[in-house]
């Protein structure tokens, strides 16, 4: 048996070749078969017919696309709410529902339960979005909440598969050494980018195409042109717009409770002097761990690290992020129980060429919503 397939995970009947086909297709999803068979030492028939076998089990859902906040005029957003019971976690998850610019959310824990969520919304409607929250702690759904908004600097990384021992199961990699390789990265900052949106150029018709890329990456433009309509020329012209305008990368989702190998794991560090940040940027360009990685510069001094980890690699992540950054918090990220949200058009108002931006819409009515719904 080549040791690549040794073992297979606990009732699953799944060996760590499948893991190591999850990873390098959340890495690149439209990678080419040859390309896969290279990585993994297999022939490209045998890599086709388990990622095929994968897809027809389940395990593999679907590929979609992750737009870029920034190129919409839109900003990135986080929200740490803490709740009491699995009741009021279950009403702000519908919450989160029912409001027009949720992102993402994650039930996370540790030392309280909490929910960690994404909004992308439109610059200068923080105020908005805490007044949304201050109504939910009003209503006692929520106990405490923070908001951390991105200035627009951070890095993206996915797992490196050539540093994933599979014969043994575990990562060449150790948390504690690169923490103390950033001291010798540079102490600047780049420059925050400045994106400039004309907003009256902005396409229906090239909007629709992205909801339906965040809903299927891997739709193709004769269904798009059916579905919306349009021409053959103009689905083409349109759909080449948003992959290179709006798009920022595609995502492979899978059944993640298949594999019990890895986890998500939140770091929040506050009051972060500069040359840290800088110094994390810098390690994370030019000596990125072998993780899935998300790293964000936040206003207030704050930032934001999270990974997909083994929990071996956990408790050193923890430790070595607080003897870096003393003021942090660790959060384990429940991704079974997360959702991402297609994008929604209809909070361009194509009118009046804006965001739609008012008390009214981003407060009031999903709070008549939830309400409606009987906060389920």
């Amino acid at each position: 048996m080549n040791a690549i397939e040794k073992g297979t995970l606990v009732n699953n009947n799944l060996s760590y070749q499948d893991f190591a086909i999850l990873l390098a297709l959340e890495t690149n999803p439209s990678m080419p078969m040859t390309e896969l068979a290279q990585l993994l030492g297999i022939t490209r028939i045998t890599a086709k017919r388990k990622v095929d076998d994968l897809f027809e089990r389940g395990i593999i859902r679907k590929i979609i696309a992750i737009y870029d906040p920034l190129t919409l005029g839109l900003q990135r957003t986080y929200v740490l709410a803490q709740v009491q019971s699995i009741t009021d976690l279950g009403k702000l998850e519908q919450a989160c529902d029912e409001h027009p610019y949720t992102h993402y959310r994650a039930r996370a824990f540790g030392g309280a339960f909490h929910l960690f969520m994404q909004f992308d919304i439109p610059k200068g409607s923080t105020k908005l979005l805490q007044g949304f929250f201050e109504q939910l702690k009003k209503r006692k759904i929520v106990s405490t909440f923070e908001i951390f908004t991105s200035i627009g600097i951070g890095k993206n990384r996915f797992a490196d598969l050539t540093r994933f021992n599979m014969e043994i199961s575990r990562w060449h990699f150790s948390w504690k050494e690169w923490f103390k390789l950033t001291e010798r990265a540079s102490k600047t900052l780049p420059e925050v980018p400045e994106i400039k949106i004309d907003l009256s150029t902005f396409n229906p018709k090239q909007f629709q195409i992205l909801r339906f890329l965040t809903m299927d990456g891997a739709i193709k433009q004769s269904e798009l042109k059916d579905k919306l309509k349009m021409s053959k020329t103009q689905t083409h012209r349109d759909y080449n717009y948003v992959l290179n305008h709006y798009i920022e990368t595609k995502r492979l989702l899978f059944d993640r409770s298949i594999f019990d190998l890895t986890e998500f794991y939140l770091g929040i560090g506050y009051n972060v002097p500069d040359k840290i940040k800088a110094e994390l940027y810098h390690t994370l360009e030019n000596n990125p761990p072998p993780f899935q990685l998300i790293y964000n510069i936040l206003e207030g001094g704050h930032i934001i690290l999270s990974a997909n980890m083994s929990p071996a690699q956990a408790s050193e992540f923890a430790f070595s992020m607080w003897e870096k950054i003393p003021r942090s918090k660790i959060f384990n990220l429940d991704t079974q129980k997360s959702k991402l949200y297609w994008f929604y058009p209809e909070n361009f108002d194509f009118t009046l060429k804006q965001w739609k931006v008012s008390k009214e819409y981003m407060i009031t009515e999903p709070l008549e919503k939830l309400k409606k719904n009987g906060e389920k």
